[in-house]
């Protein structure tokens, strides 16, 4: 079964702007846009499919549905403004049928700077628990850590510590978020073995914060203040370690130096991983990406369930 996500680059209809009146596609540019997805889709060939940067959710169900995805679901509707979108959502396309469709539960002084979908999927007599994020952006001063799996996690906590206490700062919102994704995840985990969290992470590998997602009791050390320890246990998985493959491709450029941000995390049940692809194709000429298609690669894996 193949699982793919797509972070689609501002998908808004052409009779709207998204976030500022100026910022808008052509018709001719949207035309192209709809061209290069709907041929992307059929090519992929993927189960189920996560995408973010949603503006117009009701065109791309359509799109979906014509490729051949038969449940199509979200959970938000992107804010409009006197015809301009100050918000955009996530969403999930799937050739199987949904049995359930959510939303992580949260403490009532938060909120999600994009909401998650939680899907549950019923494929041949088993479940699977889809989560697609969409996390807070960085800003342009919290890229200067860039971590590699030399690192210990007290030298990440130490080096993220008042950007996370700092309210006013993009990583204590992603922070947060993670704290509520890894609570409502560990509860489901007790029910179904089969969870995987996939989307724009909008962090770096061997991040501090994709650390504490994947290890709730990291997590639970940092939240707490106390002694981060050498080693931890991992709940969840990046789908890529899961694989023989040694080289990793980009998935995002930042200033035109290359990232990657766009994960599939899989629970411990889900330990074969026939595949893993990146397609970057689309920003071979052009790395930080185009608005006619996308400036994030697209991560697929083929995963097989228990």
């Amino acid at each position: 079964m193949k699982i793919t996500t797509i972070n689609l680059f501002q998908f808004c209809n052409p009779r709207y702007s998204y976030y500022t009146k100026k910022e808008k596609f052509t018709i001719d540019e949207w035309n192209k846009k709809i061209l290069w997805l709907k041929t992307k889709l059929k090519n992929l060939n993927s189960d189920i499919i996560a995408f973010q940067e949603v503006f117009c959710d009701d065109i791309l169900e359509d799109l979906c549905k014509s490729c051949g995805y038969k449940y199509f679901a979200t959970v938000d509707k992107a804010f409009l403004d006197k015809n301009i979108y100050k918000t955009c959502i996530v969403a999930v396309a799937s050739k199987h049928k949904f049995i359930d469709i959510s939303t992580p539960s949260i403490s009532k002084d938060f909120e999600f700077s994009r909401k998650p979908i939680k899907v549950k999927i019923e494929i041949e007599n088993k479940e699977l628990l889809i989560y697609n994020v969409h996390l807070k952006s960085n800003r342009l001063n919290e890229f200067e850590h860039k971590f590699t799996i030399n690192n210990t996690f007290n030298e990440k906590y130490e080096k993220n510590y008042t950007n996370i206490k700092n309210k006013t700062s993009a990583l204590h919102q992603r922070f947060r978020e993670i704290i509520h994704l890894s609570s409502d995840i560990n509860k489901n985990l007790k029910e179904n073995k089969n969870i995987i969290v996939l989307g724009d992470f909008n962090d770096k590998l061997h991040s501090f914060c994709l650390d504490a997602l994947k290890s709730k009791d990291y997590l639970n050390d940092i939240i707490n203040d106390n002694k981060i320890k050498d080693n931890y246990k991992f709940e969840l998985k990046d789908a890529f370690d899961l694989t023989n493959l040694k080289k990793r491709k980009y998935t995002s450029y930042f200033m035109s130096e290359g990232n990657i941000i766009d994960f599939i995390l899989v629970s411990e049940n889900i330990k074969n991983i026939k595949s893993y692809e990146v397609d970057d194709y689309h920003l071979k000429d052009n790395k930080n990406g185009s608005l006619l298609n996308s400036d994030h690669a697209i991560v697929s894996c083929d995963i097989e369930l228990k």
